[in-house]
């Protein structure tokens, strides 16, 4: 009985401690988990902030979830992607997630990617990105927005 009550404890602690499922927290976590877990803590902050201007210039979506799941913009959640896996949630990589998409959304840091929308590897060049200006550069990631 005591093993059981301490296995609830725990799970309690852990549901507390994660955000609900289609939040916007985990939704930007996931996202930015699975496109830059490679870069790091700044580098998943990078992808959570391209979100957040996305969602402040209003014409990628209105709200989180439309802007990560939009057609062709984030590669984890095509079809067969990596963020529609399950989620690690003993890896530390992923508690970095939860925390930088926490910072991005409440505003409390600095975008490290100087207001982009967009951005791709670095071993790459889509021609989707003839005529953006490179903003930022984040481990294996280029940040860009459109020139203006």
């Amino acid at each position: 009985m005591r093993g059981m009550l301490l296995a609830t404890a725990l799970i309690s602690s852990v549901m507390a401690a994660s955000p609900a499922l289609g939040s916007d927290q985990f939704l930007m976590a996931r996202t930015a988990y699975h496109e830059a877990r490679s870069d790091g803590s700044r580098g998943m902050l990078g992808v959570c902030f391209v979100i957040m201007n996305r969602l402040k210039a209003g014409t990628f979506g209105d709200t989180i979830d439309e802007i990560v799941h939009r057609p062709a913009q984030f590669s984890v959640w095509l079809p067969g992607g990596a963020a529609r896996g399950p989620v690690p949630a003993d890896d530390p990589h992923w508690r970095l997630a939860l925390q930088a998409a926490r910072l991005a959304l409440s505003g409390a840091v600095r975008d490290p990617t100087n207001k982009a929308t967009y951005y791709h590897e670095r071993s790459i060049r889509p021609g989707w990105s003839r005529g953006m200006r490179r903003v930022a550069a984040i481990g294996r990631h280029v940040f860009l927005k459109p020139e203006r």
